[in-house]
Order: C-alpha cells, then sequence, then structure tokens
C-alpha cells in the first residue's frame, strides 16, 4: 500500500531546510518503493523562490493534490515561507485533517508556529 508524503512549498521557505526534507524522504524510496512524496506550491506558480533567493520547482499546485490520501506533510522552516503556510487555509486544513486521523504532521525551525495555528499542538 502507498504512502503519500506532502510537502509544501511557500515563496520564503528556508531552502536547507526543504533539501533535507526532501532528500531523505527520496531516499527512503530504495527502502520503500511505495514511498510517494508530493511537493505542492501553495498557488498556480511551480517555480517557488526561498529565503536566500534559491528557486524550487514544485511537482503541482496544493490545488492538485489528492488531500484524502495523504499519509502525512511535512513543513519547512523559514520566517517568510512559515507565515505564507500559516495563512494558508488549505494547509491549515489538511494539518488538522492529518492530525484528527493521527497520521505524521512534521515541522522543523519556524513551522511548529503553523502547526500552533492549526490548533494541534494542545496537549503535545
Amino acid at each position: 500500500m502507498s504512502k503519500k508524503v506532502l510537502i509544501p512549498l511557500a515563496q520564503g521557505f528556508e531552502e536547507a531546510e526543504f533539501i533535507g526534507i526532501a532528500d531523505v524522504l527520496k531516499r527512503a524510496r530504495e527502502l520503500n518503493p511505495d514511498l510517494e512524496v508530493v511537493i505542492a506550491s501553495l498557488n498556480s506558480e511551480l517555480l517557488v523562490k526561498g529565503a536566500n533567493g534559491i528557486s524550487i520547482k514544485a511537482d503541482c499546485s496544493i490545488e492538485d493534490v489528492d488531500i484524502e490520501n495523504l499519509d502525512a506533510i511535512a513543513l519547512a522552516g523559514g520566517f517568510e515561507g512559515m507565515m505564507n503556510l500559516k495563512n494558508s487555509n488549505v494547509i491549515l486544513n489538511i494539518i488538522k485533517q492529518l492530525h484528527s486521523k493521527n497520521k505524521i504532521v512534521a515541522a522543523i525551525c519556524a513551522s511548529p508556529i503553523v502547526l500552533n495555528e492549526a490548533g494541534v499542538l494542545e496537549g503535545e
């Protein structure tokens, strides 16, 4: 059975953190070929500029992600990126949905603020 992990890309993301998350998950596919990593931009623009001016091309827009079949979400930090994630109702709803199903919700650096905004840190 396939496992699907979403890494949302928001303008101003911290490049090193995103690459760390994406690299580890992509390498994990060697152990589990059924692992699918989906890199999605928050809007229709797939080329997303990071905090240090490095642009990464997303696989798709968040609108194209089958949210019902996600097994995890992993958020990179970067202040501007975190603020953009925090202000995305789509991302907040995905986090809430995954958390309610006891699925994996992960965040590094500044991005636990997004988890707090989604209301999933209470009691954690």
